[in-house]
Formats: C-alpha cells, structure tokens, sequence
C-alpha cells in the first residue's frame, strides 16, 4: 500500500512538473514574440519607407549557434538597408542598423545593444541612452514596456493577457514633466497569437495587420494590412535561396529584395 501511494505521488509530482515547464516555454515564447515585435518596429521606424512593420528579426533553427548575421535589403525608391545581428552566446546582444535613403545621403547608422537579467531582455540602448526596458512579473512574464522619447516623454506599455482568446491588449501611458497620462489609447491596441504563439493579427497604433501567415512555422509569408492611408494591401513574401541549415537567405516582395548572410560558429 505504501508502495503504491509513493508511486502514485511521485507520478503527481511529475505530472506538475511537466505541467510547469510547459507553462514556463510558453511563456518564454510569448515573451519572445512580444519582445520581437517592438524591436521590429523600432528598425522599421528608422527606415521611414514601409508603412507598417516590417520583420526583421531573425527566426532561426533553435540549434543553430550563431555568430552574427549580415542582412542586406534593396526597397522602393532606391532605399537600401545594411543591418548586422551580433550573437553572444546565441543570444542576440547588438544591432547595427544603416539606412540609405537616396543617392546623394550617406548611410544614417543606429546602434543598439541589449542587457539581459535571468535569460530575460532587460533593457535595450541607443548609442548610450536607454531606449527600452523590458519589465517581468514573479513567474517570468513580460507584463510593461517602457519606451524613452528623445523629447523627455516616457511611454509604458501595460500589458494585458487574454489566454482564453489567445491576445495581449495594450494599456498606454504617457509620462511627461512628472504628469501621468493613464490609457491614453483606451486598450484598443492588441494582439492576437496563432497556436505556434507567433503573431497572426495585431492592431497597434495606425497599423492594423491580419491574416499573417508563416513558412514552416517560422518566417512570415503573407500579410495583409491596412493603414489610415492605404487599405487591405497585401504583403507577400517569396522565399527564394535557402543555406544548408534551412535558413533562408533571399526572398522578395512587391518592390523589396532582401538578403541574408548568416555566419555560424
């Protein structure tokens, strides 16, 4: 009798374990998903050219150790992209972003370089000046992004979880000259996570995307969205050349070509 309630406890205490760890990659996934999507958006800010945001973030095989990759894209009106990904410990600590935006303009250069805590994104610099900070709660999940202006105007991303439905809804304040601004955007933006935890729709400030669809589970192929000023266009991606790992390293859309170099150790 004995013997069987220790091996019914320790199969229980098993079960919880599992139980937790999956909560835990889940989270973790999530986590990165988010922290993803707002580091996309700030390259896609120093471009200036997509309306939208753009993927630039690699998505690699998660076996796959990593120096650094070199990231090439050619865009409408002649625009062209030089960014490099820098790896410490496969975990990415640099980017050097550069932007070309005509033929007589030098490459404008924005370097960024990350503090982790924990395994967890901590913070992100421009140059020398804090950008981001990434706040976690007790158990490890992204719950506030803070977002430093250049003008003094702090912007907190309150970060609000709707499991049942799948989606994150984001209350913004506004902190400016010591005065707090709460929900300045009444939580409409949000976004919703498809059964692989990667985006599928989002609506974030003038942006509205819908209908993302990966390759492979893993880059994006399809997108369509709308913005106040153009209406349901669709973003498509061609992946064209791909590197013995299975990475891609050309693809194409309407008017974008970009390419990848990835330097593995």
């Amino acid at each position: 009798m004995l013997k069987k309630l220790l091996t019914i406890t320790i199969v229980i205490c098993l079960a919880f374990l599992f139980q937790s760890y999956k909560v835990d990659v889940k989270t973790k996934k999530i986590n990165q998903t988010l922290v993803n999507f707002f580091l996309n958006l700030e390259l896609t800010k120093r471009n200036q050219e997509i309306q939208g945001i753009y993927d630039y973030i690699p998505h690699l095989n998660s076996d796959d150790k990593i120096e650094n990759i070199v990231f090439n894209s050619i865009l409408k009106n002649g625009f062209i992209e030089n960014i490099t990904f820098d790896y410490h410990k496969n975990v990415l600590s640099k980017i050097e972003y550069q932007i070309k935006r005509d033929e007589i303009e030098n490459h404008i250069i924005f370097k960024y370089h990350f503090n982790y805590s924990n395994d967890k994104l901590n913070s992100v610099y421009i140059k020398n000046r804090l950008l981001y900070k990434f706040n976690y709660n007790s158990s490890g999940v992204l719950k506030e992004i803070k977002y430093f202006r250049k003008d003094q105007v702090t912007e907190v991303y309150n970060i609000l979880y709707h499991y049942d439905n799948q989606m994150i809804r984001f209350s913004l304040d506004i902190i400016k000259n010591d005065d707090v601004y709460f929900n300045v955007n009444e939580s409409k933006d949000f976004l919703i996570w498809n059964k692989d935890l990667k985006i599928k729709k989002f609506s974030f400030d003038v942006f509205s995307y819908e209908n993302i669809t990966y390759l492979n589970s893993k880059n994006i192929e399809t997108i369509t969205y709308s913005t106040t000023i153009d209406q349901n266009l669709l973003f498509t991606w061609l992946y064209i050349q791909f590197d013995k790992r299975n990475n891609w390293t050309e693809r194409k859309s309407k008017g974008y070509t970009s390419y990848r170099i990835i330097n593995y150790k």
